[in-house]
């Protein structure tokens, strides 16, 4: 049995917007070549699809903090002083926190993801995802 960690849990997260580009660039070519086989297409973004909405399921187990800077550091690809001024000007200087307190917060945030699924939700439908998505490379 297999089980999911926080860098499996950071690489399922950070794969969302790589599945978004594939659903795109398959309903582009759909709707630009005839050519294109339509049935294998429309199976392929239907799949792509269940694997997003797995994806963003995950974020219901994130408090707001944790789900702001997994998104804005990890998933978005800002550094640390600019997810902090970020962070400032959405909840105030009175709630500033230091790079390390954020670090930590995306760390319990992955953790806590890694734990409901290896606990509750069972890891072979989330590494299945991780499986596509590196064969697809």
């Amino acid at each position: 049995m297999r089980i999911i960690d926080e860098i499996n849990v950071k690489n399922l997260l950070k794969a969302k917007p790589e599945i978004e580009a594939e659903i795109e660039v398959i309903q582009a070519q759909l709707a630009f070549d005839d050519s294109f086989t339509d049935s294998l297409a429309n199976d392929r973004v239907i799949r792509l699809e269940q694997q997003l909405r797995l994806i963003d399921s995950l974020y219901v187990l994130l408090s707001e903090d944790e789900k702001f800077i997994i998104q804005r550091h990890m998933i978005d690809g800002l550094d640390w002083p600019r997810v902090i001024k970020e962070y400032v000007d959405k909840w105030g200087i009175e709630n500033e926190k230091s790079t390390r307190s954020f670090q930590i917060y995306q760390t319990k945030g992955l953790r806590k993801i890694a734990n409901v699924i290896n606990n509750r939700l069972g890891a072979e439908k989330f590494l299945s995802v991780l499986d596509e998505r590196k064969s697809a490379l």
